[in-house]
């Protein structure tokens, strides 16, 4: 009985190391990167685009933008953040390497792509 105890702790210790990112690299500065993704609509107002992915560049690190269109992540600065959405042109930015603050906030506005 105790054998299973043992091997049922080390299944749940391996679940939740396996969850955990291994390259994070120590000498770099993470903020809270988070916003609002916009977009046009047929009347020319500004409305909120939802479901749009958002990801950093060279890492498996993401989010997607919810129904009203805000977004909130951890990023270090200095990465290069994607935004992507089916029917809409990507956009691509760099997270500034001088900020003052661990915050930093950004309204993408996303055009429709043919």
């Amino acid at each position: 009985m105790s054998r299973i105890y043992t091997i049922l702790v080390f299944f749940l210790f391996s679940i939740v190391s396996y969850g955990q990112e291994k390259n994070i690299d120590s000498t770099k500065v993470y903020i809270q990167f988070s916003g609002k993704v916009v977009t046009e609509d047929v009347g020319g107002e500004v409305v909120a685009l939802p479901y749009v992915s958002i990801g950093i560049l060279g890492t498996s690190r993401g989010t997607y933008s919810e129904v009203d269109g805000f977004f909130s992540m951890v990023a270090a600065q200095g990465d290069t953040i994607r935004f992507t959405r089916v029917g809409y042109a990507d956009a691509t930015i760099a997270v500034p390497d001088t900020l003052g603050s661990l915050y930093y906030s950004w309204i993408q506005i996303m055009s429709q792509d043919s």
